[in-house]
């Protein structure tokens, strides 16, 4: 959520009420930093490094130990890190091409895989 769609789901579903767990690569970036300034209590900005299965796991530990009261699980769940690499095809190389699936593909596998115990609680949820 530090920047662009995921930032701008944070501050609206923040308007709306919701209580909003906002995963951002840096934490005490500018969009992070901005989320903090602009939304309520109810947005809680939260270390993630999708690529990183330890920092994955503190960020679902993280999630479950705030739950508002009465809540036992996430109703959504929104996997939109993502980066992209600006060359060519073949100006890329191998490592460019692995960080975009480490990072798009397997971010979001992974990020889903942990948090599945967390969505699966919960009536009429979503994964996106």
């Amino acid at each position: 959520c530090d920047t662009g769609m995921g930032h701008r789901m944070a501050r609206r579903f923040d308007e709306l009420g919701m209580t909003v767990f906002a995963g951002c690569l840096q934490s005490e970036g500018k969009g992070a930093l901005e989320l903090k300034d602009v939304c309520s209590k109810q947005l809680h900005i939260v270390p993630l490094d999708v690529t990183n299965d330890e920092q994955v796991k503190k960020a679902v530990e993280y999630v479950e130990a705030n739950l508002p009261p009465g809540e036992k699980g996430l109703h959504c769940l929104i996997n939109n890190a993502g980066i992209l690499a600006y060359a060519d095809f073949d100006l890329m190389t191998l490592r460019m091409c692995e960080e975009v699936i480490n990072v798009n593909l397997m971010g979001s596998i992974r990020v889903t895989k942990h948090f599945l115990p967390l969505i699966c609680r919960t009536p009429g949820k979503c994964c996106l």
